[in-house]
């Protein structure tokens, strides 16, 4: 999961910026994505992006639609991605919705989601464990990992989106996942609720881990929609099987 920092975006994307649909400069955004190649010992002929378009749509990463030397994304209405080819990245942007990595090490598969609160209530990430278990996988056998986002104390949202989450999880779950902080509002936590979905589609709660780190506050080296107000650039997430897995 990349930062802010380290790139040759100016302003409000300064300077590390992976957003195609920022205010910023394509040759920017080359640079961050040239850099992060190098990272993974890769090239843009073998990142796969997605769309964040808040969809539960989850595609297979192939390298016909890769970023390719121009460093365009090639897919629309897709927010995840899986592989099982070495050598593939999967990659999505972010500035506060959830990256949801899922890594099968026996069976050689992974899998990158973009959860926001839509693709959270929609289940994206359990849909991604079906996608790898029609493959082969066996769920009990899935590392993952809820990366940078916004936690529940700063994501404040209306009763329309929590009767949503009360439709789609079970009773018992609803404590874990929100707040009820005035009449109408309440602090929701994607956290909790992408985890309440990982454990029933099957994932050991030993492989679940969280990185506890709040795109909201840290702003000396995070982007975030919430606390910008929407002027920001974007972070990324990349995942990917080297020749060691």
């Amino acid at each position: 999961f990349t930062t802010r920092l380290g790139g040759t975006s100016k302003g409000q994307c300064g300077s590390l910026n992976f957003g195609f649909s920022r205010q910023d400069q394509q040759e920017n955004i080359l640079h961050a994505y040239t850099l992060a190649a190098e990272d993974l010992s890769t090239d843009l002929d073998h990142i796969v992006m997605t769309d964040q378009v808040h969809t539960t749509e989850i595609r297979q990463a192939d390298t016909g639609i890769a970023l390719g030397k121009e460093c365009r994304p090639k897919l629309s209405g897709i927010d995840g991605l899986w592989t099982d080819k070495k050598g593939i990245a999967l990659s999505a942007t972010f500035a506060d919705c959830v990256p949801v990595y899922l890594a099968d090490p026996l069976g050689k598969r992974i899998s990158l989601v973009h959860s926001g609160w839509k693709g959270t209530v929609g289940k994206i990430s359990g849909k991604a464990v079906s996608i790898l278990r029609e493959h082969g996988t066996n769920p009990t056998d899935l590392v993952c990992v809820i990366g940078p986002s916004i936690p529940a104390k700063e994501y404040e949202v209306s009763s329309d989106v929590i009767e949503q989450f009360k439709e789609a999880f079970r009773p018992d779950e609803w404590e874990d996942i929100y707040i009820q902080t005035n009449k109408n509002h309440y602090q929701l936590d994607l956290w909790a609720a992408i985890y309440h979905t990982l454990i029933d589609a099957g994932v050991d709660a030993k492989n679940i881990h969280f990185s506890g780190v709040s795109t909201y506050e840290n702003a000396d080296i995070l982007f975030s929609h919430r606390r910008s107000h929407g002027i920001r650039g974007n972070e990324n997430a990349f995942l990917m099987m080297d020749e060691c897995m």
